[in-house]
């Protein structure tokens, strides 16, 4: 059993998923006075993928602190994080008090705007079908040096089943939280409720959302994509096939509920 140190504030990371609202859902608790955000949202500060890890380094590096408020909550957002269970091991024995936060999203239309961002950033040149066959037919090799993640491995990123089994190999199932994109874009306060559920957020103090405005709030880094980059039916029906099986797997072992995903 780990040690809890009393000198350690409450910590939300959210993790991941890439593409999954992951940056709305910092923006929601940014309304809220009872949450202290990272001072770098981009890039993301990614503390615990290299070196060594230390408490009060953390909060120095992440959050510009020599010390923590005990009535707060401190966020960091680095998505990269869910892809890597070294990250998970350190956060976990790094903190005391914590809890990850896991957004998922309709996994093909994750990996469509992965793609697109890919495009975007100028590191895809074939057109999304070829692309995704590519990723289909597992032909591809990692091709892109000095990057954390790999920006064209877009299925894999939203095979989140067993994703989520790798996490959980490293932490507690209670110190995860998951939460689909679909339900956070059609109420924000679902967010609050959740981490209200888990002691992390108090109803009283903020008036629960009467104060938050959060019902007008924009989507954030939100793609628009060109007809060009459709794709075709015989690939989608390839995702489909792929994603069905996953969503009802995931539904099953971690209750989740997942209609809104059209799969």
């Amino acid at each position: 059993m780990k040690l809890v140190k009393t000198n350690q504030a409450r910590h939300l990371i959210i993790i991941g998923g890439q593409r999954c609202g992951t940056t709305f859902a910092l923006e929601v608790l940014k309304k809220s006075s009872q949450f202290i955000t990272s001072t770098k949202t981009y890039p993301e500060p990614k503390y615990f993928l290299d070196g060594e890890s230390n408490y009060s380094k953390y909060c120095e590096s992440v959050f510009n602190l020599y010390s923590t408020d005990m009535s707060k909550i401190y966020v960091e957002k680095s998505t990269t994080y869910y892809e890597r269970p070294d990250a998970i091991r350190k956060i976990d024995s790094t903190l005391d008090r914590y809890l990850l936060l896991l957004l998922l999203r309709n996994p093909i239309e994750r990996a469509i705007s992965n793609y697109y961002l890919s495009v975007y950033n100028g590191k895809e040149e074939l057109n999304s079908n070829d692309a995704f066959l590519r990723e289909i037919n597992r032909t591809r090799k990692r091709d892109v040096a000095n990057i954390s993640a790999d920006p064209k491995n877009y299925l894999g990123r939203s095979r989140y089943y067993s994703i989520i089994r790798n996490i959980l190999k490293c932490i507690p199932r209670s110190s995860l939280l998951m939460l689909t994109s679909e339900s956070l874009f059609c109420n924000p306060a679902t967010l609050l409720n959740l981490l209200f559920e888990k002691d992390m957020y108090s109803k009283c103090v903020d008036t629960l959302n009467t104060n938050l405005n959060m019902n007008s709030m924009p989507k954030v880094n939100h793609l628009v994509y060109p007809d060009c980059l459709g794709l075709n039916n015989q690939i989608l029906d390839l995702l489909q096939d792929i994603f069905k099986e996953e969503k009802d797997d995931m539904a099953k072992a971690f209750g989740l509920e997942l209609d809104l995903w059209n799969l």
